[in-house]
């Protein structure tokens, strides 16, 4: 599949831990990630395949899903529902 194809895709994407690859997903058994570029001097995103680039693009596709956003977390981290030291 090329990276085109992929892009009109419905794909669901989930969070990972490494802040360069923030996202995967995996279609046909195999393993998609998103590499996030040094905009705006390259390309927002890149998808990749292993370590194969397949698609350079800077708005997210609409019929991808992206991985929810923990919304309980405050400023670096810190749940908006813990006490503040005084």
């Amino acid at each position: 599949m090329t990276g085109e194809e992929l892009l009109q895709r419905k794909l669901k994407w989930e969070k990972t831990p490494d802040a360069f690859h923030p996202m995967r997903t995996e279609v046909d058994g195999q393993e998609l990630r998103i590499r996030v570029g040094d905009f705006p001097e390259e390309a927002l995103y890149t998808l990749l395949a292993g370590d194969k680039e397949l698609a350079q693009f800077d708005d997210w596709p609409k019929t991808w899903q992206r991985p929810p956003s923990d919304k309980s977390a405050g400023f670096y981290g810190k749940s908006k529902t813990a006490k503040q030291d005084k």
